[in-house]
């Protein structure tokens, strides 16, 4: 999954998930939909649905459900992708500001059963905070010193033990929402935003700057 081959990101403007959370946390109200904000969503969505690789074969953005923030700043735009529980949410600011974000979103990850997969141990399945505690001392010296803590199909956080430090990396729905910590992390730091990612708090998604860094 750490990969050398990387294609050029989209123009556009990316919400990290930390970002659409406050929003959707301050709360959601639907909203009227207008012709010319339906267009605005469904124009920006379609000019780059292949750039963000989404959706089944065959399928293209044709629906949009509209919320407003509960503030009355931001207008969601929410495209649903052929993927159960997946939607591209185009973020419209007001008075003409035009498209100000974006996020693929997997509204089922956070309640699916978390998956621990690390080489280094030979465990595969269940995950629990005293097996990848254990698990990252073991790294180290293994020739494959890596761990994938999976919440649903490819979102996940995944971390490498490197350079007597860990690299720490985390995914939303596909390779297009690839995120790195700016810089490798202690021991102590790795296991805490992976026990955060597990229990499904929202501190690691602040607790180190993340660094969009598409595949």
């Amino acid at each position: 999954m750490f990969s050398l081959f990387k294609k050029k990101a989209p123009a556009a403007p990316l919400w990290q998930a930390h970002e659409y959370l406050a929003v959707v946390e301050e709360g959601l109200l639907p909203a009227q939909a207008s012709a010319r904000d339906v267009d605005a969503v469904l124009a920006w969505a379609k000019d780059r649905w292949d750039d963000l690789e989404l959706g089944l074969e065959g399928h293209r953005p044709r629906k949009v459900c509209l919320q407003r923030s509960r503030s009355g700043g931001l207008l969601l735009g929410e495209v649903p992708t052929g993927q159960e529980g997946v939607v591209l949410v185009v973020v419209l600011g007001g008075e003409g500001q035009g498209v100000l974000g974006h996020i693929v979103w997997d509204g089922l990850a956070a309640a699916s059963p978390p998956t621990w997969s690390c080489p280094a141990s030979g465990h595969e399945g269940a995950a629990s905070q005293a097996q990848i505690a254990q698990d990252l001392a073991r790294m180290a010296g293994s020739e494959q010193p890596f761990g994938v803590l999976t919440r649903r199909g490819a979102t996940f956080m995944q971390v490498c033990a490197m350079d007597g430090a860990f690299l720490v990396e985390h995914q939303l729905v596909n390779p297009r929402g690839h995120y790195q910590a700016a810089s490798l992390v202690t021991q102590e730091v790795a296991l805490a935003l992976l026990a955060s990612y597990l229990t499904g708090t929202a501190d690691w998604m602040t607790a180190v700057p993340w660094r969009h860094d598409p595949l």
